[in-house]
C-alpha cells in the first residue's frame, strides 16, 4: 500500500537534496605521473589499470596522487536560499567526495559528488553555484593517449555532469552520460576574458520512494551508503582490489593482469549486482541541463549550478494492514461475534434462563452444543 504526498522540500524531514556529480574521463595528471616516474607514460599506466598489461613497478604508484583531486580546483560557491537571501561561501563548506573510480562504456572515469558539509539548512537551499579554476584543470589533465583506439581517447579532456541522491551514485539510470562537457583549453592571452561556458542543471520535479524491506520485495536499508556497500562487496567477491581502489587497504592488490581484469569496476554492471536498490531513493527525476556562456571573469572559470524545485513528491509504502489495524479488526470481529451470540441466546431461549445464575449458564452452554439450530433462525442473525 502506498501513500502519495506532495510537500515543500523544506518540510520533507529525513529527505536529502540531490547532489551534483562531476566525472572526468582519463583523469591522469601528466606532470605528477611523469615527474615521479619518468619512464612511465599515461598510456602505459592506463593499460595497467585496465589489466591489459601488468608491471610490478606500476603497482607501487599511488593512484590518488597521479589523478585529479577536484577539491584543489574549487574557488568558491554561492548558495541561494528559498527566502531569497544569498550567501557567498568559501570552499570549506563544500566537500568533493570521490564516489566512483572505474569504467563507463570503455571510458575510465573518476567521479566526485559535491556535498554540503553543513546539512542543517540543506533543504532550505533553492540553488547552488560552484566556481572552479578551469585553467588549472585543463593544464593538469592535458596529455596524449597513444594506442587506445577502443578507449574513446580524445585530444581534449572530457567531463560528465550528473545529479543523484547522496550515497547512490550507482543507482542512476540512463540519464547518466547525458551531461558531457569539453574542457577546452583557452588559447587566448590570460588577460582577455575567456569565452567558456557554465553548466546548469534545472531540476523540475523529484519523486522520492520510501519502501519497506520485506521478504517478498527486498531493498537495502540506508545504514551505510549504497555506493560504499557495493564497492566493499565487489572487492570481497573478487578477493583483491584494483589499482584504482587504493582507499581500501584492508584488501590486497591484484597480483596479475587476469586478477585486475576480473576486478574491473564497470558502472553498468553494478546496480543491483550485489544488493537490491535502496529502500529510500529517487524513483523519478525530471531535469534539464544547459550550457551558458561565461565571459565576465578575468580568470578562466568553470561554473556549475543546480536549481531545486519547491516541492517534492513522496511515495511511502507500508504494510496493507499494520499491527494497530490488525488488533482493531480482531477486536471488532470479536465484538460482532459476542453481540450476535447474545442476540441469538436472547431470541432462542426467550427468557427461560437466569443469566446471573451459574446453573443456568451451564444449561445454556449444553443446549448450544446439543440442540439443533433451525437454519431460518441462524440466517436471521446476520
Amino acid at each position: 500500500m502506498g501513500l502519495v504526498d506532495y510537500m515543500p522540500i523544506k518540510e520533507a524531514n529525513g529527505v536529502k537534496l540531490p547532489v551534483l556529480a562531476l566525472c572526468f574521463e582519463n583523469p591522469f595528471l601528466k606532470e605528477s605521473l611523469t615527474n615521479k616516474h619518468p619512464n612511465i607514460s599515461i598510456s602505459a599506466y592506463l593499460d595497467f589499470l585496465r589489466g591489459k598489461k601488468y608491471d610490478e613497478g606500476l603497482k607501487e604508484i599511488n593512484y590518488d596522487n597521479v589523478t585529479i583531486n577536484l577539491e584543489r580546483y574549487l574557488l568558491f560557491g554561492a548558495v541561494t536560499f528559498r527566502n531569497g537571501t544569498q550567501s557567498m561561501e568559501t570552499s570549506k563548506i563544500f566537500r568533493q567526495k570521490n564516489v566512483f573510480n572505474g569504467f563507463y562504456e570503455k571510458r575510465f572515469m573518476k567521479c566526485f559528488s559535491i556535498m554540503m558539509e553543513d546539512t542543517d539548512y540543506d533543504r532550505k537551499i533553492s540553488q547552488i553555484t560552484l566556481f572552479y579554476n578551469h585553467t588549472r584543470i585543463v593544464d593538469d589533465l592535458t596529455g596524449e593517449l597513444v594506442g587506445h583506439e577502443g578507449l574513446h581517447a580524445t585530444p581534449t579532456p572530457v567531463g560528465w555532469a550528473a545529479v543523484h541522491y547522496p550515497g547512490q551514485f550507482l543507482l542512476q539510470g540512463s540519464e547518466f552520460g547525458q551531461g558531457a562537457f569539453d574542457l577546452q583549453k583557452n588559447e587566448a592571452a590570460r588577460t582577455e576574458p575567456p569565452s567558456f561556458y557554465g553548466f546548469r542543471v534545472f531540476i523540475k520535479s523529484i519523486e522520492m520512494l520510501k519502501r519497506r524491506n520485506s521478504q517478498a520485495r527486498r531493498c537495502t536499508e540506508d545504514k551505510i551508503a549504497y555506493d560504499e556497500l557495493t564497492l566493499k562487496q565487489h572487492i570481497s567477491n573478487v578477493g583483491c582490489r584494483s589499482p584504482y581502489h587504493d582507499q581500501n587497504p584492508q584488501y590486497p592488490l591484484c597480483q596479475n593482469k587476469e586478477m585486475v581484469q576480473n576486478a574491473k569496476y564497470e558502472f553498468q554492471d553494478l546496480s543491483e549486482k550485489y544488493y537490491p536498490k535502496s529502500c529510500q531513493r529517487i524513483s523519478k527525476m525530471d531535469f534539464d541541463m544547459y550550457k551558458n556562456p561565461v565571459t565576465k571573469f578575468g580568470l578562466s572559470i568553470m561554473m556549475f549550478g543546480v536549481q531545486y524545485p519547491e516541492e517534492i513528491k513522496i511515495i511511502t509504502q507500508s504494510k496493507e494492514v499494520d499491527v494497530h489495524a490488525l488488533i482493531g479488526n480482531i477486536g471488532g470481529y470479536i465484538g460482532l461475534f459476542l453481540g450476535n451470540l447474545l442476540q441469538y441466546i436472547s431470541y432462542h431461549f426467550d427468557g427461560q434462563y437466569d443469566f446471573n445464575n451459574a446453573q443456568s449458564k451451564t444449561r445454556i452452554i449444553s443446549n448450544l452444543y446439543h440442540q439443533d439450530i433451525p437454519s431460518s433462525k441462524f440466517r436471521s442473525l446476520y
